[in-house]
């Protein structure tokens, strides 16, 4: 469902406000990303496989960081990707107060699934964009998050 109603328009000062198109831009994002992987899809779980893959076995707090969720929100949902068996926590070596998560092969797996399922929603978002348009405005998203959230560009 989209958040507007079919052929309802903006304000000329709505649709000049960045902020308004982006939250609404997110919005859409969130829908074709449920309508693509179904009702089940949670982004922080898709975030956090993906940290693991891109970099490898780590503590809660780092994973925390990697991820920028809360930690008791990605404790909640290591519980679950545990109990689905996508993960394993172990003591940490370096400090047993910590635990290591790891990605098991079916964690690999489910994330191999979501990266396909991601893609085509990225493709179903960006549909009117052409590939140079889509570059440009990943840059610019790039910049304004490194700008005000101090993100790190991972190269």
């Amino acid at each position: 469902m989209k958040l507007s109603m079919q052929g309802a328009a903006p304000t000329r000062r709505l649709w000049n406000r960045p902020t308004w198109l982006l939250n609404h831009l997110a919005g859409s994002g969130r829908r074709v990303l449920g309508d693509q992987v179904g009702p089940a899809f949670e982004r922080n779980k898709y975030g956090i496989l993906a940290a693991l893959a891109d970099g490898g076995a780590a503590s809660q707090s780092a994973l925390s960081s990697r991820t920028g969720q809360d930690r008791g929100d990605l404790v909640a949902m290591l519980d679950k990707l545990e109990a689905e068996g996508l993960v394993t926590r172990t003591p940490d070596p370096s400090d047993r107060r910590n635990k290591r998560v790891e990605m098991t092969k079916l964690g690999f797996s489910e994330l191999k699934r979501l990266d396909k399922l991601v893609a085509e929603a990225q493709d179903i978002l960006l549909a009117p964009l052409t590939q140079d348009e889509r570059a440009e405005f990943l840059r610019l998203m790039k910049s304004l998050l490194i700008h005000h959230e101090n993100y790190q560009d991972p190269g």
